[in-house]
């Protein structure tokens, strides 16, 4: 298909549909928004995962007491310190190298004795020039690092996420007029990644409170079996898992990078 090679260069970067403008869906990546957007840029947000006061999981101690928590199976001290001590839900996404843009995901839970167990994996993809911490937006790479997931959305009804959920026709639409039917789905369900955007708000939503010029709209998505221009993406399978499986109070996050970098 002639927009085959469209795909692997870039992610889905939806544009103008019904009920959306071109600058509400650009996705995995971004792109430097209008004025109004910049002047919102300097409000103050949490846009990843802070630390915060123990709470348990599901299965864990009554409040106020908790086991000692273990290190996630190939994530090192220094990444284990940006993970909030309230967190009881990790995904993984990570290659072997720091150019790979074969990311493989894995959820994580921790269990009663403070260990991490392993729910469940899948392969997918992650920008096509692989990882970089201070990222540029165009650069076809994702972000190093621990971000919060807090907000999710796509064309189809919600699962059952507990999550908040934004449902809107456009999500397909828009992919599908720009790159054409075989891709309408991959907006199918989406999980934004809280890097460079305002927490608690639509995964849509253009204000980057770190700068423009960072880039934005880093999502969890349905894979297109190709690279991406900053997102991650999965089965749709692993993505409707996902949301059926996230839980608020349990404060999830994804840690994201080489293997050689977050297993520091």
């Amino acid at each position: 298909m002639r927009h085959a090679a469209s795909v692997v260069r870039t992610c889905l970067t939806a544009c103008a549909a019904v009920g959306m403008t071109a600058a509400a869906l650009t996705g995995c990546g971004g792109t430097l928004t209008a004025a109004t957007d910049r002047a919102r840029d300097a409000s103050p947000s949490r846009s990843s995962a802070e630390p915060g006061d123990p709470i348990p999981g599901p299965g864990q101690r009554s409040p106020g007491t908790r086991p000692t928590r273990h290190a996630i199976p190939g994530i090192g001290p220094h990444t284990m310190r940006q993970i909030p001590k309230r967190t009881t839900q990790v995904l993984v996404s990570a290659t072997e190298t720091k150019t790979g843009s074969r990311a493989h995901t894995t959820m994580y839970r921790l269990v009663a004795d403070g260990t991490w167990k392993a729910v469940d994996d899948w392969p997918g993809h992650n920008g096509k020039n692989g990882w970089k911490k201070h990222r540029s937006v165009g650069d076809a790479t994702t972000p190093i690092g621990v971000f919060g997931l807090t907000d999710a959305g796509g064309y189809l009804a919600n699962p059952g996420t507990k999550l908040s959920y934004d449902r809107d026709p456009a999500y397909r639409s828009a992919a599908a007029a720009t790159y054409g039917d075989s891709f309408k789905k991959v907006f199918n369900y989406l999980i934004a990644i809280n890097f460079n955007r305002v927490a608690g708000s639509k995964p849509t939503d253009s204000r980057h409170p770190h700068g423009a010029a960072r880039g934005g709209k880093i999502w969890l998505h349905v894979d297109h079996h190709s690279p991406t221009h900053g997102c991650i993406t999965l089965p749709q399978s692993g993505m409707k898992f996902l949301l059926t499986h996230l839980d608020p109070k349990a404060r999830p996050v994804i840690v994201t990078g080489p293997k050689p970098v977050i297993s520091r």
